[in-house]
């Protein structure tokens, strides 16, 4: 699904309920941090896991992306983020570079409308943490992620990529 104007792609069902197993087994490791800040002057921080070792995201995820948005990408970054209640995202861009986006995919098995979590962009256009989908928009677009409310009890997970696009003679 494309927003023309908002430069942002949804993507859904991306992931076989094989493949989203894996996943869910792999960001379910004991690897997570409390270090991640969304801005570097950002007084808060929210979890985060890198996962750019992980051939499972750097290899296998990388080609579901580039076969879904049609295009190559050099992987700049790609970890997961994590939220629980209280733990508001910050607006932010990921980058200002020409050919630089974001690919998030929302990596929770379920997810309630009663538990917020949603996405906003500056372009006005915010979207639920839907299973298994994804977000596609170039990195110069500030957004942020929204807490989940007090009525989720987990963690608010999302793959994060930052993508370099590259381009072949």
């Amino acid at each position: 699904m494309m927003n023309e104007e908002s430069g942002v792609t949804q993507f859904t069902d991306i992931l076989s309920d094989e493949e989203f197993d894996k996943l869910e087994e792999l960001l379910y490791r004991p690897k997570w941090g409390y270090t991640h800040k969304s801005t570097a002057d950002d007084k808060w921080r929210r979890w985060r896991m890198e996962l750019k070792d992980d051939s499972f995201f750097t290899e296998f995820f990388l080609k579901k992306i580039e076969n879904l948005t049609d295009k190559s990408f050099e992987i700049k970054a790609v970890y997961a983020n994590g939220q629980t209640y209280g733990q508001n995202g910050s607006w932010h861009q990921d980058s200002t570079e020409p050919n630089h986006y974001a690919f998030l995919y929302y990596a929770n098995r379920d997810w309630d409308l009663l538990w917020g979590g949603s996405t906003l962009f500056e372009t006005g256009v915010s979207l639920h943490p839907v299973p298994n989908t994804a977000v596609f928009f170039p990195c110069n677009i500030f957004h942020y992620g929204q807490e989940p409310t007090r009525h989720f009890e987990g963690l608010r997970m999302t793959v994060a990529y930052k993508l370099e696009e590259t381009f072949y003679e």
